[in-house]
């Protein structure tokens, strides 16, 4: 899938998510913790790179079965998607009020550090 180089991490990680097809065979992050030699913090940054990176579409749930598996299907990911919506939104609430601003005030905060990402 991706036209570049996978770090060690990445590809432990990625290998052993290639047998968790689907949210079904979903694995926990101290399990692939346990079977990658990469400490839980790490297996999570690692994931994060994958998806980011190099567009891996790897879900996580948060309801049974926990864990991290390879999105198979547009339920799968809408339901990781929806997920990662709802921690975005929190996070937004939580800057709108360390900040003292109102969430119509950071759109164009969002947007530009969403279009540097993508630049």
């Amino acid at each position: 899938m991706p036209s570049f180089e996978l770090t060690p991490e990445e590809h432990s990680v990625l290998s052993v998510l290639q047998g968790c097809q689907g949210k079904h065979a979903a694995i926990q992050a101290d399990e692939l913790s346990s079977r990658t030699g990469i400490n839980e913090r790490m297996v999570r940054a690692t994931i994060s790179h994958l998806r980011r990176s190099h567009r891996y579409r790897i879900g996580s749930s948060v309801k049974k079965p926990y864990g991290y598996y390879m999105i198979t299907t547009p339920e799968e990911a809408k339901e990781t998607a929806d997920q990662l919506w709802s921690r975005a939104i929190d996070l937004l609430k939580t800057i709108q009020v360390i900040e003292k601003r109102q969430i119509p005030e950071l759109e164009g905060q969002i947007r530009m550090r969403m279009e540097d990402e993508l630049a």
